[in-house]
């Protein structure tokens, strides 16, 4: 009987370990995903998309530029958002909330993320502007592929 129960109890003990573990090493391999995406770079700059699309040199080059301005431009941001990301979440631990504070925090969140939104939009177009029809129609194809997919998967909506 003793064994039963110290089976039971080391099986418990050992399911709360695992499951205490599971956010760290969740979070972990987001971060892993961030870093191997931000190493990757922008799929337009792919060996394989430029085949696809049959990117020129030129276009290459004029499409690496115009990521590598808009990544100089948008770093500020990027990290004022980070540091934003890291005050939302020491004021939300507080005992006592500081509403005005958490406001202020949220309004700046939604400022920057707009004008990176805005960023982004910019740059899409700045990119559509090297490509000739054909190569556009080709990745208009591919958007509407990947929302139909995303909504099949339960994903957002996006028009």
């Amino acid at each position: 009987m003793n064994t039963k129960l110290l089976l039971s109890l080391s099986a418990v003990v050992a399911l709360v370990a695992v499951s205490a573990t599971q956010p760290a090493h969740a979070e972990g391999k987001h971060k892993e995903r961030k870093a191997h995406m931000e190493k990757r770079g922008p799929m337009l700059l792919s060996k394989r998309v430029a085949e696809k699309l049959d990117l020129t040199e030129t276009q290459q080059s004029q499409i690496k530029q115009i990521f590598e301005q808009a990544k100089s431009e948008t770093k500020a941001d990027k990290e004022s958002l980070k540091s934003l990301k890291k005050q939302w979440r020491t004021l939300s631990k507080a005992d006592a909330l500081d509403e005005q504070s958490l406001l202020d925090v949220a309004s700046q969140q939604a400022t920057l993320k707009a004008k990176l939104q805005v960023k982004r939009l910019q740059t899409e177009k700045a990119v559509q502007l090297v490509l000739n029809e054909e190569q556009q129609e080709k990745i208009a194809k591919w958007k509407k592929k990947k929302q139909r997919k995303a909504r099949h998967h339960g994903g957002k909506d996006r028009a």
